[in-house]
């Protein structure tokens, strides 16, 4: 016989099992691009699910401190084009 389990419960291991795969995901990605490329700069941006966003940087003194911005948009931004990854935004239920 299976357990009863609230679904405020499920939601929560669910949510706890995505924010550990996100993790594992960053620091794996993180650490290859370490292992694979001669860094000299880094730049980490996390968004939280209330929206906040949070940063961890260090331009290493290879680059302007009044460039990495727009150096680390530039960047990203041609990666987001070249990638082929498909749309996932879900739009919040707000009714």
């Amino acid at each position: 016989m299976t357990k009863a389990v609230s679904l405020t419960v499920h939601r929560n291991r669910i949510e706890k099992k995505h924010r550990r795969d996100l993790e594992r995901d960053m620091v794996t990605g993180a650490r290859k691009m370490a292992r694979d490329y001669d860094l000299m700069a880094y730049a980490i941006v996390g968004i939280d699910n209330t929206g906040k966003a949070s940063a961890i940087w260090d331009t290493g003194s290879s680059i302007p401190l009044w460039s990495w911005p727009g150096t680390v948009y530039r960047i990203l931004d041609h990666d987001i084009e070249t990638s082929g990854a498909k749309e996932d935004f879900k739009k919040p239920d707000l009714e």
